[in-house]
């Protein structure tokens, strides 16, 4: 039950739809598409375990800023609390090493407990809430006044200084 992270292709997109029907039920369908378009740096990647998509992690940079992106990750609900998200977390930090990055910025639903905690834990802190109590939470985590850059994949709940 080896967990397999690559490249996203368009192949997947069906089994990402239905990861965010389960990942993220209150979420727009396509939301997460809305970087395609746009001239920006973005990526994403999907983590499969014996032939089934069970996570995906993207980010995509803000078109005002070079150094601050979006990111975002979902797992399954039936596989969460297995390393699947930390794995996709390190995939994405160590591929937005490159690009130099001060600042990520996420989203989530309020009532989504363990997205906040999990975003909680790797160093991000609420910046906004949007709308009443079942509405969006905003986080940030500035990763150049931690000198935070880089996944030490020998000490998985830290990271390390350039």
């Amino acid at each position: 039950m080896k967990l397999l992270i690559r490249e996203f292709i368009p192949v997947d997109s069906s089994a990402i739809a239905d990861l965010y029907r389960a990942a993220a039920p209150a979420q727009p369908n396509g939301e997460a598409d809305r970087y395609w378009d746009s001239p920006s740096q973005f990526q994403r990647w999907i983590a499969k375990r014996d032939g089934q998509l069970v996570g995906l992690a993207e980010f995509a940079q803000q078109p005002d800023d070079a150094r601050q992106f979006w990111v975002s990750l979902y797992v399954h609900p039936d596989e969460q609390r297995r390393g699947i998200g930390a794995a996709l977390y390190a995939h994405m930090l160590n591929a937005l090493h490159p690009l130099d990055p001060a600042l990520l910025r996420a989203r989530v639903h309020a009532d989504q407990a363990a997205a906040i905690r999990f975003l909680s834990v790797r160093g991000f802190r609420v910046e906004s809430r949007i709308g009443q109590a079942d509405d969006h939470v905003h986080f940030v985590k500035l990763l150049k006044a931690t000198g935070e850059t880089r996944w030490n994949p020998h000490r998985p709940s830290t990271l390390t200084a350039r």
